[in-house]
């Protein structure tokens, strides 16, 4: 929310500055917006399964210790290590799709659209000086520059929270599903006496 506002003041003091260039601006946001329903959509799919495997991993390890004097008295010591490689493989696996899309979505690309910006103003503001179309004050240009840097320390911090946050969300809805399981009746009934 915060970052929002913050995000939000920087565009106020662009439009206060240059209209035209604050209008130019603009276009990071729905390049922003389309990343996070890009990310969104992959990374809950990813820490769908991981959530799902954890908990598979998380019974057979309980499973596995309590019930070891079995396990050993029916020689399945390798049948349960092979069923927990499988499981803890598919979670191997998502693990790394999730952190190689943080990797490439992430701080990345932020960065990259901080360049992409900077370059945009740079062309712009070099081409109204080479065509003599209009004299572009240092000032107005040092403002410019700082307010872009500005204005992507609220979308880094934004997006570095974003992995955690779809990580929640994707946990508190396994929770839900939980609580919106059908339970089993509880009523103390007396049960006749068996002679």
């Amino acid at each position: 929310f915060s970052a929002i506002l913050y995000i939000t003041g920087i565009y106020i003091a662009l439009f206060i500055l240059n209209a035209k260039l604050a209008l130019l601006a603009l276009i990071f946001i729905p390049i922003l917006i389309a990343w996070m329903l890009l990310y969104r959509k992959f990374a809950s799919r990813y820490n769908k399964v991981i959530q799902a495997k954890i908990s598979e991993l998380n019974a057979m390890v309980n499973e596995s210790i309590q019930g070891m004097p079995i396990i050993q008295a029916f020689g399945k010591e390798r049948k349960i290590k092979e069923e927990f490689e499988e499981v803890n493989d598919v979670h191997f696996t998502y693990q790394k799709k999730l952190v190689a899309l943080n990797s490439v979505t992430s701080f990345n690309m932020v960065n990259l659209l901080q360049n992409l910006s900077f370059l945009a103003f740079i062309l712009y503001f070099g081409n109204i000086g080479l065509n003599g179309s209009g004299i572009v004050s240092v000032g107005l240009l040092y403002a410019f520059i700082d307010y872009l840097n500005r204005l992507f320390q609220p979308v880094q911090w934004f997006v570095n929270q974003f992995a955690s946050l779809e990580q929640a969300l994707v946990a508190g809805n396994r929770v839900f599903e939980l609580l919106d399981e059908k339970g089993t009746s509880v009523e103390q009934t007396r049960v006749p006496r068996f002679d």
